[in-house]
């Protein structure tokens, strides 16, 4: 079978979470095929748009079971999709990204501070 890629949003907090190895696991609505092996491609998203940095993941177990999951969800571990990493290249990059934001926002509000 060939795996399936899924692109689905997740909140910021969540995303570096996942980014960092620190989560490995989310709960979703089963409104998909999700498979063992199936790609599942999280695009950060801020509540009102996507931000542009995603990061992708190999789906290593679904658990479907009704008597620990409300009907209708499941529950996905994964990996980052970049073996024999902890974290990938381009999470790291997302993470970057991340702190030179806020970096830029911080200064700016340094420079208004002062005035």
């Amino acid at each position: 079978m060939i795996p399936f890629i899924h692109n689905v949003k997740i909140l910021p907090e969540y995303f570096v979470e996942v980014c960092t190895g620190k989560k490995t696991a989310e709960l979703r609505l089963a409104d998909r095929p999700y498979t063992e092996g199936d790609s599942l491609v999280l695009h950060e998203y801020d509540g009102t748009k996507l931000t542009g940095r995603k990061v992708t993941t190999r789906i290593t177990h679904v658990l479907r079971d009704p008597r620990y999951l409300k009907e209708g969800f499941v529950l996905l571990s994964f990996v980052l999709d970049e073996p024999g990493a902890k974290i990938s290249s381009v999470a790291w990059m997302n993470l970057f990204d991340m702190f030179c934001d806020k970096r830029k926002e911080l200064e700016e509000l340094r420079k208004e501070l002062q005035k």
